[in-house]
């Protein structure tokens, strides 16, 4: 058997339950599996960034300063919305992530789905299901929306309700700052659409600034949501 990610040719552990259908059987070689790290141990009690890994001086109790920051936003009420996330962006998963993204290896999404689909459902009870969406430019560019993608491997309802209307740089470009600024324009939901009074998960590959899912998260606030959360596959540490 062949590793989904580097192409080795590995030996996978059988078992009968993975004989008998009941467990997969593993996608990845074992040097690509220990390069991911799991999200594990004291969390910030918004973003779920992991505490051990944050320097003191940014933390304040169960907050990291980054969440006190979005909290002391006056004209978002962001009714207890929170994040949660799988794995650390650590060298192994920006690695992964830029196979999979940006160079459009779309199949890697089955090499973690089995343990992205069992998080995912520590936190879902029937809410929407919304992928973060990409610009029609963007879209073009790689060929898929990578948060789609994860977003089908947990959830056989998908619900593509939001639009993001406006092409811009790459976020991993911008600087927190510049992304507070253009963040009111990001997302718009869909005409027909409608949101009011439902709960919902939003679904991104990467929580860096929480500024994209949070931009996402005002628009469905905007438009009605009674509570909005965001499980993405990586916390930047």
């Amino acid at each position: 058997m062949h590793c989904l990610w580097c192409d080795r040719p590995f030996q996978p552990e059988i078992t009968w339950r993975k004989i008998c259908g009941v467990q997969e059987f593993e996608t990845l070689c074992h040097y690509c599996r220990r390069s991911f790290m799991y999200i594990s141990g004291e969390i910030c009690r918004i973003c779920g960034r992991m505490l051990e890994l944050t320097p003191a001086k940014y933390v304040k109790e169960d907050l990291c300063l980054d969440c006190i920051r979005w909290e002391q936003e006056e004209e978002q009420n962001w009714n207890h919305f929170i994040n949660r996330s799988l794995f650390v962006y650590n060298e192994g998963m920006q690695r992964f992530m830029n196979q999979f993204k940006f160079r459009g290896d779309a199949k890697l999404v089955e090499a973690i789905k089995t343990e992205w689909k069992q998080f995912f459902q520590t936190y879902y009870h029937n809410q929407l299901v919304v992928p973060i969406p990409l610009s029609k430019e963007r879209l073009y560019e790689r060929g898929f929306n990578q948060s789609v993608l994860l977003a089908q491997a947990v959830s056989e309802e998908v619900h593509d309700i939001l639009l993001r209307p406006f092409h811009m740089e790459k976020q991993s470009k911008k600087t927190r700052e510049e992304r507070l600024k253009m963040s009111k324009h990001w997302f718009a939901l869909k005409k027909s659409c409608k949101v009011q009074d439902k709960e919902i998960i939003l679904i991104d590959d990467i929580y860096t600034t929480g500024t994209t899912v949070r931009s996402a998260a005002a628009v469905l606030y905007h438009h009605g949501a009674s509570r909005v959360m965001s499980i993405t596959l990586a916390r930047a540490i």
